[in-house]
Parts: C-alpha cells; sequence; structure tokens
C-alpha cells in the first residue's frame, strides 16, 4: 500500500513530524501549570499528549520517508528542553532532589557539545539508541514516582541516574571513533610480555 504524502525533497523543513516536534514546546506550558496548582491527574494528561507526540513524529518521519538532520535535531533539542524544565519544575513543586538538576544539565550538555563536534567535523548526525530510549523511559517513571508520591520514588530516581550513565557511556563507545579524546581514552594499554629462564 502506498502512503501519503510521497517523499519530500532535500530542504523542506515544514513536514507534520518536525511540526508534531514544535507542538511539544507549546504542551510544555500546560504541564508546568498542572505542576505548580498540584493537579497531578491534569499533569498526567497533559504529559501522556507530550509521549503520544514525540512517538508519532518519528513514526510518521520513518513511515513517510520525511527523516531529516533538521528533524532530527529538533526532536533531540525539544527532548532535552521538556526534561530540564520538569525536572527544575519538580525540584521546587514536588521534592525532587536539588542535585538532580546539574547532574541532568552537565550530562545534556556534554551530550550536545559532543554531537555537535562530531557533526561540525564529520558531518554525522547522532542517533538515540536502545539505552538512549530507556533513559527517557526512566526519566518518565522517576516523574510519575514523585507526582503521585510514591513511597520508592527515590530508589527509582537512582536507576534512572544509573541507566542514564550506561546510556552515556554506550554513546561513547558507539561514537568514540569520531572524537579523538574519547578514542585515546579508551585506549588499553598494553604490556610487554616477559620471558623467564630458568636455570638448570
Amino acid at each position: 500500500m502506498k502512503w501519503w504524502p510521497p517523499p519530500l525533497p532535500e530542504g523542506r523543513i515544514w513536514t507534520l513530524p518536525n511540526l508534531l516536534a514544535v507542538s511539544r514546546l507549546a504542551l510544555l506550558p500546560f504541564v508546568v501549570h498542572s505542576l505548580r496548582i498540584q493537579a497531578p491527574f491534569w499533569t498526567l494528561f497533559w504529559a501522556v499528549l507530550l509521549v503520544l507526540t514525540d512517538a508519532l513524529d518519528g513514526f510518521l518521519a520513518r513511515r513517510w520517508n520525511q527523516v531529516s538532520d533538521l528533524g532530527k535535531v529538533l526532536d533531540h533539542v525539544v527532548d532535552k528542553v521538556v526534561i530540564l524544565t520538569l525536572t527544575a519544575v519538580m525540584i521546587r513543586t514536588h521534592g525532587l532532589p536539588g542535585w538532580t538538576l546539574p547532574l541532568i544539565l552537565f550530562r545534556e550538555l556534554a551530550t550536545v557539545l559532543v554531537a555537535l563536534y562530531i557533526y561540525l567535523t564529520h558531518r554525522v548526525m547522532g542517533q538515540s539508541s536502545k539505552l538512549g530510549r530507556l533513559t527517557g523511559l526512566c526519566m518518565g517513571g522517576t516523574f510519575l514516582a514523585y507526582l503521585f508520591g510514591w513511597s520508592y520514588r527515590l530508589q527509582v530516581l537512582y536507576g534512572t541516574l544509573g541507566v542514564a550513565a550506561l546510556a552515556s557511556l554506550n554513546y561513547l563507545k558507539i561514537y568514540k571513533v569520531y572524537t579523538p579524546l574519547v578514542r585515546w581514552l579508551a585506549r588499553r594499554p598494553t604490556t610487554p610480555k616477559t620471558t623467564f629462564k630458568t636455570r638448570e
């Protein structure tokens, strides 16, 4: 079955997947407002819309052959804005530990800088890995845990940070070929073999 619309020419930016990515920024203030007025079910409603648009833009881009570098950048940038914004708001409204924000900010900033370096030097656009997508799901679980005040929310947060650390290491492993510093750090020193002569 042939799907509509047909593949777009290069340079076309006003695609439905890109518009869906931008629409998440329009939904973000509603989530923030619901958090601030302590309305968990409205927060959940708007958050579900955020997740659906995130999943739908990638699906449509692949299905309609509208995948573009701009779309990849928009998707990652919007995701980072959403995560950092919700983290900052939930620290003030729902007791998320304050040290969470600088940790996430450092990780996201490092990811952006490495991805920018790789693109500028090799024209290679980074892709999300399975661990990266799992980190996003874990972040959503952490927000839910603090939104509804689960008793084991701190354990959920620690688990999320552990998955995020693994995802970061996985990205370094995947893209180390493009980054000389990471490639140098990944080298294992070789120990020369020594032979021992035994006296008869």
